[in-house]
């Protein structure tokens, strides 16, 4: 039998099993690698980002969506939850990004450079805080509500205290002056120490159970994932 025409030969192969098409993939393969190294990059990027972002929107969200009640919010245990669920490092960019966002949002304005740094630093230690209040698995126990409460009542109150203090600066107050503010203020501060305390120990143990009780493995792998990320 006869030799078959090359060009008929070559016409029956794909392009990439040809001698050129070999060639030219493997010219190729350092453009690929690193499309591969650039792009697999990009992704793990993004995916350490979106969690955070989340509870970073759902704090902004809680925040105006109860402005109209004074000293009652759920910024602070959104946030203590963020630090819980994704590691201290991370609830502490939540706690200053929603912060941040939250004042520059904000339709009255943005807070004056001293009140600002106490919204944001409080709320960077309240993310730390939540990282930090169980490194294991503490879902169960009778003083769990407790503690909870407890922590809250501290996280509040360091809010309360540090961006009261920020007044010195922006108005000149004198001793006096911040005394009678305090004083003033006294039922705002009541309103919300009472209140945070009391989200941090009736709601979010049962966020934090019921999560684990949707399934214990994704929400613990969950958590181990992103803490060690």
């Amino acid at each position: 039998m006869g030799r078959r025409p090359e060009s008929e030969e070559s016409g029956d192969r794909p392009a990439w099993k040809t001698f050129e098409g070999r060639q030219t993939l493997k010219s190729m393969e350092p453009a690929l690698a690193a499309g591969f190294f650039i792009g697999g990059s990009v992704l793990r990027f993004a995916h350490r980002l979106t969690r955070p972002a989340l509870f970073t929107a759902l704090g902004v969200g809680l925040g105006f969506s109860l402005t109209a009640v004074p000293n009652v919010e759920l910024v602070t245990a959104t946030i203590f939850l963020a630090g819980f669920i994704l590691g201290p490092a991370k609830g502490l960019a939540v706690g200053a990004a929603t912060e941040c966002l939250y004042s520059l949002l904000n339709p009255y304005g943005l807070a004056a450079p001293p009140l600002l740094a106490a919204q944001v630093l409080s709320m960077a230690v309240t993310g730390l805080a939540g990282g930090l209040f169980w490194k294991k698995r503490p879902l169960k126990g009778r003083f769990l509500p407790l503690r909870l409460g407890l922590t809250g009542f501290v996280c509040t109150l360091l809010f309360d205290v540090l961006t009261t203090l920020s007044f010195i600066p922006i108005n000149h107050f004198t001793g006096k002056q911040l005394a009678a503010s305090v004083a003033l203020g006294a039922w705002f501060y009541v309103v919300h120490l009472t209140g945070n305390t009391g989200i941090f120990s009736v709601l979010l143990p049962a966020v934090i159970r019921r999560a684990d009780a949707l399934g214990t493995a994704d929400f613990q792998t969950m958590r181990r994932v992103e803490w060690d990320s």
